[in-house]
């Protein structure tokens, strides 16, 4: 992953929430797509969910909001603050505003739900070192 190259996300360059530190990590069981988005959605508002093709790259960039990603089906690494981040169904990540975070999707794929807020922040274990 080139880290070089630091690209705002247009999805979300109009919004703005403060850090609440590293990434975190937490391994999960399997998950349907109606759970998972009932679990993220918020009391009003909306969640994301993201397809991605076999081995879909998103190139190194930023976000000005908390983002919560919970994966689906398949399986993506992500690559964020020198850690190399594999995720299967029912993985959750909490990644802090303005984290530079790249990631791969796995050979099948994944798909995901991102919430744009830390839901269960609580999460202690963080991802494995690079």
């Amino acid at each position: 992953m080139n880290n070089e190259s630091i690209e705002k996300c247009p999805f979300h360059q109009l919004l703005n929430q403060n850090s609440i530190g590293k990434v975190k990590y937490v391994s999960g069981d399997n998950i349907s797509l109606e759970q998972a988005v009932f679990e993220l959605l918020p009391e009003t508002g909306s969640v994301e969910v993201q397809r991605d093709t076999p081995l879909r790259e998103h190139k190194t960039h930023t976000h000005p909001t908390n983002e919560t990603l919970l994966i689906i089906e398949g399986e993506i690494i992500f690559y964020a603050e020198n850690q190399k981040i594999p995720c299967k169904s029912g993985d959750r990540i909490l990644l802090p505003a303005n984290t530079k975070h790249s990631s791969i999707a796995g050979p099948n794929g994944c798909l995901y739900i991102i919430a744009l807020e830390f839901v269960n922040p609580e999460i202690e274990k963080v991802g494995a070192q690079v």
